[in-house]
């Protein structure tokens, strides 16, 4: 985002200077004792910063399309993980929650009964066992031990890894 509003003011930036270089040439006198030359680069200098405004309007809806497009990605996966497709993995797989506040989706996170040795929480480092209440991030489907996730939780809002909302309701 901070792309698109960089580019934009650099557009308007460069207008400006067209404008202010352009029109000062002509009203300090270096093309002096013509009328025709002062509102050719006048007018050249005008249409020069509407050129700049309408690409920077094109961009800024082509940015905003992107984003859209971005956005209706991310919901179509967390439509994913509804009840009728869960597997027995999981005891039980949480609805996406729209908050209001925020104007984000926040999901919680998974109850993982039988999780895969081989993988560590991603806080702690520690390795996982079958003893450990382990909880999984449904967006980037790291792994973590509940004890470790609730201390995160407590001190911010979203997944250690991947940074999407997240919380625990068990």
């Amino acid at each position: 985002m901070s792309k698109r509003i960089t580019s934009s003011r650099f557009f308007i930036i460069a207008a400006f200077v067209v404008l202010l270089f352009f029109g000062g040439f002509s009203l300090f006198g270096y093309f002096a004792g013509s009328m025709f030359i002062f509102y050719f680069i006048l007018g050249f200098a005008f249409l020069s910063f509407l050129m700049i405004l309408l690409f920077a309007l094109i961009f800024r809806k082509k940015g905003k399309q992107d984003w859209d497009k971005d956005r209706e990605e991310i919901h179509s996966k967390l439509a994913i993980y509804t009840p009728e497709e869960q597997t027995s993995e999981y005891k039980d797989i949480p609805q996406p929650r729209f908050h209001s506040s925020s104007g984000r989706y926040r999901i919680d996170a998974y109850v993982i009964t039988n999780p895969p040795l081989e993988e560590m929480c991603m806080i702690s480092k520690l390795p996982l066992r079958t003893n450990q209440d382990v909880l999984q991030c449904p967006s980037c489907e790291a792994y973590f031990i509940k004890k470790y996730l609730e201390d995160w939780l407590r001190e911010k809002d979203n997944c250690p890894v991947c940074k999407f909302k997240l919380k625990i309701t068990v």
